[in-house]
Formats: structure tokens, C-alpha cells, sequence
């Protein structure tokens, strides 16, 4: 039976988002070049949440025209599936090397249907060409990815879908089921609350309008058993990978207040995106509840230079403040010119991204706390030097003012492994990983049946426990994959230092089909094409491409046979000549 909630509207500001894609179309008439449809289906197994975007793109034009799509994700989510129409058909798309991906693609771009290929770019930004698009025609791309669902509050996750688009789409159409809730979930859109329908613990709706222009609301929150982690399962060739999710009720210890901070304000062109406002607020919190402290502030771009001391009394820093809002950005950054003087701590505010030189800062013993509010940051770099340094990295586009001012006042709560338990292996994210309310670990069990103890604490001693249980039986599901979303975990936890593990990330990616920095996601037109350039086709095509190979193996062989034959006949024919003694007058 159908049910409508009665729900209060909530405040959504916080949740973790799906960025709305972006299309930049070249050439004369590039506003008829649009999205007209967008079909969405998410599907949320216990804390995971699956989302497939499947995106019409239509060309109003009367001549051939070019786009380019670039499709933001939230940090530590990446794309796992990557569909275009081939000739009138859809056609996934295969793991291929980064830089293998683009010689391929440049060596047959010439034609008139071009590879699809999908790169990771800057910060967490994927990026792929729609061409072509033909006249009064539309393409069809489809993009998939897993993410984790965060905190809502104590007793709910919560799932937004950002959805802002420039101009109204023909199609809008969304279909929400979530699996294995403990009561009904709440889903709401810019009309209100939705209706919900419950089938064996299954709840399903779906939202379809028409020339509609989507606005920024979408919201789904799950209820959830605080007390009781929540645990899927899967058995890949009898080692069982899972993922758990538990709330952390830990106490809140306050760190010591510094008696000097260093402030590092990125002015490079790339942060002029920044969401000041967030930035400001934070810091207008932060230093009022400190009240009295130096803060010398200093700006990275081209160079690292030392700008002014302001001594804040009593939480006014309206002198400060009034610097930050009138700065100017532009040009490059080169983060290998940062020096840190000495200071308690340092606030770097900025989006990760060193465009003049190496990701490298100097090393210090105090902590830095990595602040961005830019969606198209450089997360693992910010997240590294975060880690390594005692401090935290703070995404202001994930969490709410107070979680974020809790990341500064307080000492950070951290992940320390788990007891002793030798058929537990490969556990993500890394020993060390701050953690606070929501944490979710993944990991693979070498047998079915096991109970695994989390640990956490504020330096290296454990003074929290959690446990969780693995049931290879009744919490295995085949409705998300488990091992994708273990290989993604392992994925962020490699590209904190990704120099040092690019082989390892770069293997990773072309086994799961995830792309990573230096794995893309690759379309071809024809079957001819994955023989010629070595590239393992998507299933449809597996069977007659096994087939030529095989032929084409055989018919190897068989040269290398005939060769050898011909060879073993002209060594007799020549012997046998030798052997004649032949005389010649």
C-alpha cells in the first residue's frame, strides 16, 4: 500500500551531492545543442547507494556539431560504468591505460564516428566528447557510479541528487528503490514528499515530469539501527568481500588552543570558484571560539608571500576579513615555494591544485588542516597532507558548518585497525584515516562466518571498539558489487601517495572497470577496432572477438608451421645436392 510522510522540510545544505553535469558545445549555434532528457535510477543497498545517469543530448542545428561533457563526482566516488550509442545502439565501455586510451582515440578520431573515451581530469571531474552530433539527431550517454551514503543524523542516511540545469528538459525522469530499510525511507522533491511503495522490503517510486526545469532538491533519507552496523556481503571465489558501516558515539576531547596560526589563502585562478561565504563563516567561527591568537596570513599562487600579523582580541578579525573578501585571483600555483615559517598550526584554504609545479609543501611537525570549498579539488592531496601532518582535511562541500568547526576544535578521532584476526586481509581506508559519526570500512574475510573488532583512538591507544559481523549467508547481496566498492576503497587509500602507486592504481582500474588518474573507460566503434589496437571488447562483442583471435592464433601457428617446413625441404634439397659430388668440366 501506498503512503505519503508527513515530514518536516530538512535542512540539505550538508549531504554529500552528485554534482550536475556540464556541457561546452564548440562552434556557431552552440545554445540549440542541449540536454533534452535525463533518466536517473539510484538504488540503495544499506549505506550504498548505485546511481546510473543516462543523458540525452539533442542538436538543433542544421549542420554537425561537437560537445563535451564534464561530469563532477563527490570526493572518493568514481565512475565504474560508461555507456554511448553506437549506431543507434548502446555500447559500454571497456578499462583501457590512460595514455594508451588517447593514442587510440586520436588515431581513428577522423572518422565519423568517434570512440567515446572518459578521463578523469582535475580534482574529481570526468570528462568525455560527444561527437557527433548529428543535425536534429540526439546521443545517449550513460554514466554509473557507487557511492556511500552519510550521516543524516543519528537515526538516518541521506542520499541528495543536485540537479541544476540551465534550461527545461523534454524528459525528467527518476526511479528510487531502496533495499532492506528498517521502515520506510522519505523522499522528497521540489513538489514535497513523495509515495512510496513497499514490495517484500523493497521501496520503490518513481518521479516523471515534462518540460521541467530540475532544481537543486532531491533528497532521500534511510532509516537506519544505530546501535547494529550494517554489513552486505559477497563470495568472489570463496573469499568474502564486505563493507560495513557503524555510527561512532565517541566523546569530544578539545584540542589546545594555538597561540599562532599560519593562514595559507590559495589566489590562483582555479579558486576563484571558491565558496567564500562557507570559507568565511568557518573562520569567523572558528576564531571566535578561540578568541585570542595570532594569525599571519599568507597567499600561495606563483609564489609564497607573507602578507601581514593580525593579532585577533576577543574573536574580532573584521581587519582580516576584509583582506580575504577583496582578494583578487589569478595565474598559476607552484606549492613548492611554500616555506612554513613556524606556527602552532596552518589553515591552508585551498583546492589542491599546483598547476606551476609538484603537489610538494615543506614538511613540519605541526598539523595543517586542508579546507576546501571547490568542487574540483585535488581531495587526495589535501586528504595526505591532512593525514601525515596530525590535522584534518575539511570538504566544505560535504559537511555542515558545526561538523566542520568540530574538525577544528577538537582532537581527532582515528582509525587504529582492528584486534588481532589473521582470515581478515586487506582492510581500506588505511590505519591512521580520522573518523567521526558515520565510518564505513571494507575488506575481505577468508571465511564466511567471522566477527571482526574495529579500534579507534586519539593517538595510537584504542579507547573505542566496535564490532562487526560477517554472515556470508544472509547479508550477501548481488544487487551492488561489493568487490567494486572494496577496490574503489583501496583505490582512494593508494592515490594519497599516488606516485608511488600509480602501477597498483593503474592494475586496480583496468580489473574493476573504475577510471582512476591513469585508467580511462573506452568506446569503440567496431569490432575491428579492439583487434586492431588490442583492446578486450565489452561482452557483446567477446564471443566473435575470442573467436578471430583464435583464428587469427591458429593461422599464426600454421604460418610458423608452414615456414618451418619450408625450411626442413630446402635443407634436404640442398643436402641432397651436396651429397652428389657433382663435377663440372
Amino acid at each position: 500500500m501506498k503512503k505519503v510522510l508527513h515530514i518536516t522540510l530538512l535542512f540539505l545544505g550538508f549531504i554529500v551531492q552528485a554534482q550536475s553535469p556540464k556541457l561546452n558545445v564548440k562552434g556557431k549555434d552552440s545554445s540549440l545543442v542541449r540536454m533534452n532528457q535525463l533518466k536517473v535510477t539510484v538504488k540503495v543497498v544499506g549505506n550504498i547507494a548505485y546511481t546510473t545517469s543516462e543523458m540525452h543530448f539533442f542538436n538543433g542545428t542544421n549542420r554537425q556539431m561537437e560537445a563535451e561533457l564534464l561530469f563532477p563526482l563527490p570526493e572518493g566516488v568514481s565512475v565504474s560504468r560508461y555507456a554511448i550509442d553506437i549506431n543507434g545502439k548502446m555500447r559500454e565501455a571497456v578499462p583501457v591505460n590512460k595514455n594508451k586510451g588517447k593514442q587510440v582515440f586520436e588515431a581513428i578520431e577522423h572518422r565519423r564516428v568517434d570512440p567515446g573515451l572518459l578521463e578523469k581530469v582535475e580534482g574529481n571531474n570526468f570528462r568525455t566528447r560527444i561527437y557527433p552530433l548529428l543535425p536534429n539527431k540526439e546521443r545517449i550517454v550513460i554514466i554509473g557510479y557507487e557511492q556511500e551514503l552519510f550521516s543524516y543524523d543519528a537515526t538516518h542516511l541521506a542520499y541528495q541528487m543536485l540537479s541544476n540545469y540551465p534550461s527545461k528538459l523534454d524528459v525528467f525522469e527518476v526511479n528510487i528503490s531502496v533495499l532492506g530499510a528498517n521502515s520506510q525511507p522519505s523522499v522528497i522533491d521540489n513538489d514535497g514528499v513523495l509515495a512510496l511503495e513497499n514490495n517484500n522490503q523493497m521501496y520503490q517510486t518513481s518521479i516523471k515530469k515534462e518540460n521541467y526545469l530540475p532544481k537543486n532538491k532531491l533528497l532521500i533519507t534511510i532509516p537506519i539501527r544505530a546501535e547494529i552496523p550494517n554489513v552486505v556481503v559477497q563470495n568472489v571465489d570463496n573469499q568474502y568481500y564486505f563493507y560495513a558501516n557503524t555510527i561512532l558515539d565517541n566523546p569530544k576531547i578539545l584540542k589546545k588552543n594555538p597561540n599562532s596560526i599560519g593562514l595559507i589563502w590559495d589566489i590562483s585562478l582555479s579558486c576563484k570558484s571558491r565558496n567564500i561565504k562557507k570559507e568565511l563563516l568557518l573562520l569567523d567561527a572558528y576564531l571566535k571560539k578561540i578568541k585570542n591568537v595570532d594569525v599571519t596570513l599568507y597567499f600561495a599562487g606563483y609564489n609564497f608571500e607573507k602578507k601581514n600579523v593580525y593579532s585577533i582580541k576577543n574573536g574580532n578579525w573584521s581587519d582580516l576579513k576584509s583582506i580575504l573578501e577583496s582578494t583578487i585571483y589569478d595565474g598559476g600555483t607552484r606549492f613548492s615555494k611554500i616555506k612554513l615559517p613556524s606556527h602552532d598550526e596552518y589553515l591552508f584554504f585551498t583546492d589542491g591544485l599546483s598547476s606551476l609545479s609538484s603537489n610538494n609543501i615543506s614538511t613540519t611537525k605541526k598539523p595543517i588542516y586542508t579546507i576546501t570549498s571547490v568542487v574540483s579539488a585535488d581531495y587526495a592531496f589535501l586528504n595526505y597532507n591532512a593525514i601525515k601532518t596530525g590535522g584534518n582535511f575539511i570538504n566544505l562541500n560535504q559537511l555542515n558548518e558545526e561538523d566542520a568547526l568540530d574538525k577544528l576544535l577538537f582532537q581527532r578521532l582515528k582509525f587504529l585497525g582492528v584486534k588481532e584476526n589473521y582470515l581478515v586481509t586487506e582492510m581500506y581506508p588505511m590505519v591512521g584515516t580520522p573518523v567521526s559519526g558515520s565510518f564505513s570500512v571494507s575488506g575481505i574475510s577468508l571465511k564466511a562466518n567471522n566477527e571482526i573488532v574495529l579500534l579507534f583512538g586519539y593517538d595510537d591507544q584504542p579507547i573505542l571498539e566496535k564490532k562487526i559481523t560477517i554472515d556470508g549467508l544472509n547479508q550477501s547481496t548481488s544487487e551492488v558489487s561489493i568487490e567494486k566498492l572494496w577496490a574503489q576503497k583501496k583505490i582512494a587509500n593508494l592515490e594519497i601517495q599516488y606516485k608511488l602507486n600509480a602501477d597498483e592504481i593503474e592494475n586496480l582500474g583496468k580489473r574493476f572497470g573504475i577510471v582512476t588518474q591513469n585508467t580511462s573507460l573506452i568506446v569503440l566503434e567496431n569490432l575491428h577496432d579492439y583487434i586492431q589496437y588490442d583492446i578486450v571488447p565489452p561482452a557483446e562483442l567477446r564471443p566473435e572477438f575470442d573467436r578471430l583471435m583464435k583464428q587469427q592464433i591458429a593461422n599464426a601457428k600454421a604460418k610458423k608451421y608452414s615456414n618451418w617446413e619450408n625450411v626442413a625441404s630446402y635443407y634436404e634439397q640442398l643436402k641432397t645436392w651436396w651429397d652428389k659430388n657433382t663435377k663440372y668440366n
